[in-house]
């Protein structure tokens, strides 16, 4: 979405992220949105309309060229690479996979439906590397063939007879069926996804990825589901932002309470569904800290705190 001047036809701003103008996108899902006030950042916006407006249900050779090549702006201290698809030989996957394969102290992440053939599979690459790298992250539909890993979750995929083994790196989201405590039942996934008047088809629709908020930001964010099909068979967009670390904060803050939410759901509804208490491992006392000093607990203290 682009604002303009009307006594001056020169675009002023543009409106980027995930959130589609709808219902659904507004108060169903997970979704995030990005404003840039700047002349030079929208022109670009502007350019790609016109291309697109030239181009109508095609992919001429000249539009895919001029997508294979970032457009370069500098907004105030943040240097930014704003991309277009339908992109030649995904090089903007490529441009994503280097940001992400460079990261230096952690990732953090929201996708929709990312596929086996993005950027999911590179951070699955991260997680199986021995190190000191932070990654949470939670993705609204994942693979079939994901990673499994020890430490783990089951949730519901489509519905109870199909469910995949997700580290609790990655959460896919869900609900929690039955009542328990204080705790109120909310819409499974399948209840959201297939259900009886569907409330809609993503649970988290944000596309977003935030490398090394502390050290050296980057930022990532647009309407690209970080997949192949957003390389090469979609007109999409996307932004990677270097050095800003306040946004880089903000964001990554936002994505950690998501994933924190939906990483409770995933573990109650693994007990609920091996008809476990979901309360079983809480301890009364003082031996509940032991374990936050060790291990990933103490690897999130520390990549939070400094």
């Amino acid at each position: 979405m682009l604002a303009s001047n009307a006594a001056k036809p020169k675009p002023l701003a543009a409106w980027t992220g995930s959130t589609n103008w709808t219902k659904t996108g507004l108060c169903t899902q997970i979704n995030n949105g990005f404003l840039v006030e700047h002349a030079g950042f929208a022109q670009h916006y502007l350019d790609q309309w016109h291309r697109l407006e030239a181009a109508g249900s095609a992919f001429p050779d000249t539009l895919v060229q001029a997508n294979s090549k970032p457009k370069k702006v500098k907004v105030g201290k943040s240097s930014t690479d704003i991309w277009f698809t339908r992109a030649a030989k995904k090089a903007d996957l490529a441009a994503i996979d280097d940001v992400v394969s460079n990261a230096k102290e952690g990732v953090l992440f929201l996708m929709f439906q990312p596929g086996s053939g993005g950027t999911l599979p590179t951070i699955n690459k991260l997680l199986q590397k021995p190190g000191s790298l932070y990654i949470k992250g939670v993705v609204s539909t994942l693979p079939a063939n994901s990673e499994e890993s020890e430490d783990h979750a089951t949730v519901a995929v489509h519905d109870d007879t199909q469910s995949n083994r997700v580290s609790f790196d990655v959460v896919q989201p869900e609900g929690v069926k039955k009542a328990f405590a204080s705790w109120a039942a909310t819409v499974t996934r399948s209840e959201f996804l297939f259900g009886a008047g569907k409330i809609g088809f993503a649970i988290v629709h944000s596309k977003l990825i935030v490398v090394d908020p502390f050290t050296k930001p980057v930022v990532i964010t647009g309407s690209h589901n970080f997949s192949a099909p957003a390389s090469n068979k979609n007109d999409e967009n996307f932004v990677i932002i270097r050095g800003n670390t306040e946004l880089a904060c903000e964001y990554g803050a936002h994505i950690l309470s998501v994933y924190q939410h939906y990483r409770w759901m995933a573990y109650v509804n693994a007990k609920q569904k091996k008809k476990q208490n979901p309360k079983s491992f809480l301890e009364e006392g003082d031996t509940w800290q032991a374990g936050q000093l060790k291990g990933p607990a103490r690897k999130e203290r520390d990549f939070w705190l400094r």
